[in-house]
């Protein structure tokens, strides 16, 4: 009895510090760069996941002659069409595009991945709700899997990236 007892003990010890590193949304730390809607344009942002990986985002605008402005009001933000993308160095690229419309997101949709190394086992894009839409992203490279976001959520004046 006390064979089986031990060896139950160590089978759950080794589990625990075998199991591959998975990142869950609630373990997150967010990090946010900020587009000006009012500055317009391409806006390119660099940071450093808490991981210590490198992480670009770039948000550009999609010029009038390829989207659909709806219409123009000075009392909302410039509605439009943005392209979100991210790239992790080293890992993967992805990226997706949302428009805005009357002080709300409307739309997320095309969503596009490359792996650089590993694979994605999940991509999921949602809008969320009329101001915050979400592209989850599961990556593996070997044992390692990790959940990155790219959020958008639209401000007053400004789209916020989380990552």
């Amino acid at each position: 009895m006390k064979k089986i007892l031990v060896w139950a003990v160590l089978l759950g010890f080794s589990l625990n510090v075998f199991t591959p590193n998975t990142a869950h949304a609630a373990e997150l730390e967010e990090s946010t760069f900020i587009y000006n809607l009012d500055e317009g344009g391409r806006q390119e942002f660099s940071g450093v996941t808490e991981d210590g990986e490198e992480i670009l985002v770039v948000v550009e605008e999609v010029f009038p002659e390829q989207n659909t402005r709806n219409s123009f009001s000075l009392f909302s933000v410039a509605n439009g069409n943005y392209r979100i993308s991210g790239k992790k160095i080293g890992q993967w690229e992805a990226s997706y595009y949302v428009t805005v419309s009357g002080d709300r997101l409307t739309r997320a949709y095309a969503p596009v991945t490359s792996e650089t190394t590993g694979s994605f086992t999940r991509t999921s894009l949602a809008l969320l709700s009329n101001k915050k839409a979400s592209y989850e992203l599961v990556w593996k490279y070997g044992l390692l899997s990790t959940t990155s976001y790219l959020n958008a959520i639209l401000g007053s004046s400004s789209i916020s990236i989380t990552y």
